[in-house]
């Protein structure tokens, strides 16, 4: 009897032929680029290259009569929404493909600046939490990446008291004023989930943003003890150097960075409000807010390129290429769709994990407390600029 491995794979193979013949691209789709080979101008607004480069890649090798040659950039999840409008209006397609998260879509669905992708091969095969983040984008956008996320508390080791809830953050970090840290919601994905995670704790996510009066006010009392970072990223480097204790983190973020040497190996991490004891995990009012990745098609694109795009995704949803994105734990997991575990991921992802992950304490937590998806599109809009207007940049 065949694997599923080795089933899925032929599964997802069968639609990508089916694909060839009968893909098609949205009413604004214009022609040009003919029958041949095309070149892919790909924006990178949330560090998804790090995990499906090498796909991309191997998609160029296995299809050179496809994709004949890529670009590759990245951008500031909050200037993209603007380019793609700009490009748009001038008749140009500067930008073919674009890899983010929740927060670019919901910023770029909501000016109408994509084409629909369609169902793609592959997508049969989501896990539960990756079809949960599919079903939230619709057809505008496709889940190639998912995890549980977050948020984390991740502290230095040398904090000998550190916060296990959201109410001891609070008497933490006045007791140390600008030691905590957490980045702005609209540019960190644990950010993001710190206003969701918030809103599910007060009982106030079933409520538009505008009604999380627990929620802000909490911020608000937060707000004159914290530094708020322009990225994720100079969290870790904050908290490697010593000038913050405490940070926001997810998963990703606790495993990646120790693997690359970003942060001291010996940090720690906490799921607020939440104990796990030989295997069991109590997980009180903590509610773990999945994180996913999407590739986006923006307006404009001719019919060539479009189908190209959707025969590169389908090529993305593959057991094999989905192993890949276990990467350095930079998604942790990464991977969307059953059928793939941490033994078919590349080796030096084995050894990242085996030396860094936390499976004791994550794998509990994981499997016993509530996981959720996002928020909608146009909620995480409200959420944004409700935090600018009462928490303040």
């Amino acid at each position: 009897m065949a694997s599923p491995l080795h089933r899925a794979g032929l599964v997802a193979a069968a639609f990508a032929l089916a694909l060839t013949a009968t893909a098609c691209g949205g009413p604004s789709s214009r022609s040009g680029d003919g029958a041949g080979p095309v070149t892919l101008n790909i924006v990178d607004v949330a560090g998804n290259l790090q995990l499906t480069e090498q796909i991309i890649k191997n998609f160029q090798k296995a299809y050179p009569q496809e994709l004949k040659a890529y670009t590759a950039s990245k951008t500031d999840v909050t200037q993209m929404p603007g380019k793609l409008e700009a490009q748009f209006k001038a008749g140009r397609t500067d930008i073919d493909m674009v890899l983010t998260g929740i927060d670019g879509y919901a910023a770029t669905v909501s000016k109408n600046l994509l084409d629909p992708v369609g169902a793609i091969p592959g997508q049969q095969n989501y896990l539960a939490g990756a079809r949960a983040a599919q079903n939230l984008a619709g057809t505008y956008a496709v889940t190639i990446n998912y995890n549980p996320n977050g948020p984390l508390l991740e502290f230095a080791a040398d904090v000998t008291d550190p916060p296990t809830s959201w109410e001891s953050l609070l008497t933490w970090a006045r007791a140390n004023p600008k030691r905590f840290q957490y980045a702005l919601p609209a540019k960190s994905g644990p950010g993001r989930a710190l206003l969701m995670a918030l809103a599910h704790h007060f009982g106030e996510n079933e409520l538009p943003p505008a009604k999380w009066t627990k929620t802000w006010n909490y911020l608000k009392l937060l707000k004159p003890h914290v530094t708020l970072a322009s990225s994720t990223g100079e969290t870790m480097k904050n908290l490697a150097n010593g000038s913050s204790k405490v940070v926001v983190s997810s998963t990703g973020w606790d495993l990646n960075p120790r693997a690359l040497g970003t942060v001291p190996p010996d940090v720690k991490v906490v799921a607020p409000g939440t104990a796990v004891t030989a295997g069991k995990a109590d997980c009180g009012t903590f509610t773990w807010i999945a994180d996913a990745h999407y590739v986006l098609m923006p307006k404009g694109l001719s019919q060539r390129k479009q189908d190209v795009i959707r025969k590169l995704i389908a090529f993305m949803l593959t057991p094999e290429q989905q192993a890949i994105t276990a990467d350095q734990g930079y998604l942790y997991t990464g991977w969307a769709i059953e059928g793939v575990d941490l033994s078919k991921a590349p080796p030096s992802s084995r050894e990242v994990f085996d030396k860094f992950d936390r499976p004791d304490y994550y794998r509990p937590l994981i499997e016993q407390c509530p996981v959720v998806p996002s928020f909608e599109a146009g909620t995480i809009q409200e959420m944004f600029a409700e935090f600018d207007r009462q928490v303040g940049k």
